[in-house]
């Protein structure tokens, strides 16, 4: 089967298939996609309501960001004036908002899941219950714009890239979060994959509906005439998330075949050794699992 690059228009062809969704990757810019989308209705109603991310902490005073939102902040403080417009898209609870509000900065967010929306409501935090082309904001009306680990959620990055140009002023910029599979982790558990069946851990439908890497990311914002200011990398999620994200156990649980206790076995060794690697490496490896991207209008 074959589709359409969404950033790049060009051929797409199957890459695998997991939790029952096919994901597609570009043969051009390597962009990974899952193909055929899952329904917006699909996507409000049993991907994020319910008990997604129901694990937030409700008083944001308690709560102390991890240091990759540390260093977001950190980079807004030395190149944003306080008092300038913040929208946080995807805002969950509101805890990074609620610290920029705190030191000084006009916050704003979106938040599709009720819940975690009506925390961030509770705390005092401007925040909208919608996806960001309900919201209805006005023109040039935002100086930064964070992109915490969302675009790989959006169906639609283009249209969702546009509005985003819309209500950024001139000389704006967005932040953009998001994993890099352009990286040692994502390429070697690939490789477990494709030689032993282990589910890779770097894909995550229906939530990450889309993959990027630093050059397609780039390419897609280039699209809507954002220029590349600055970047950084961090390291993959704890071992256990990406353990967790293999389906492994779940899957010997249900299933004790001799295929599956080799699945098991295999990936409680490999995966570890792997991540180890990664560790001892990351001091040479110019590109790392985490990717942070800031772009100006």
């Amino acid at each position: 089967m074959i589709t359409k690059c969404n950033i790049c228009d060009n051929v797409s062809l199957f890459l695998l298939k997991k939790d029952g969704f096919s994901v597609f990757k570009c043969q051009k810019c390597d962009l990974s996609f899952v193909f055929p989308q899952p329904t917006p209705d699909m996507l409000r109603g049993s991907v994020y309501s319910g008990k997604y991310q129901a694990n937030k902490i409700a008083e944001l005073k308690k709560v102390a960001l991890d240091s990759k939102k540390i260093r977001i902040i950190d980079y807004i403080k030395a190149n944003i004036q306080k008092g300038k417009k913040i929208l946080d898209i995807g805002c969950s609870n509101g805890e990074f908002i609620f610290k920029l509000k705190e030191i000084g900065y006009e916050c704003f967010g979106v938040e599709l899941n009720k819940g975690t929306y009506e925390i961030a409501k509770n705390n005092g935090l401007n925040v909208q219950n919608c996806i960001l082309e309900e919201a209805g904001f006005k023109d040039s009306f935002f100086d930064v714009i964070f992109l915490g680990d969302i675009i790989e959620h959006v169906a639609d990055p283009d249209n969702f890239i546009r509005e985003c140009r819309r209500i950024l002023k001139s000389e704006g910029i967005i932040i953009i979060s998001t994993p890099n599979m352009d990286c040692f982790w994502s390429k070697s558990t690939l490789i477990l994959y494709n030689i032993f069946g282990i589910p890779w851990s770097s894909v995550t439908p229906p939530y990450h509906l889309y993959q990027f890497s630093v050059d397609n990311l780039d390419l897609l914002m280039k699209n809507f005439n954002f220029i590349v200011k600055d970047g950084w990398f961090s390291g993959p999620p704890v071992l256990k998330y990406e353990l967790g994200q293999t389906h492994v156990w779940g899957n010997f649980k249900r299933d004790k075949s001799l295929g599956n206790i080799v699945k098991l076995l295999l990936t409680a060794i490999l995966y570890p050794a792997l991540y180890s690697i990664n560790i001892l490496t990351a001091p040479l490896n110019q590109k790392d699992f985490g990717m942070v991207r800031v772009y100006k209008k």
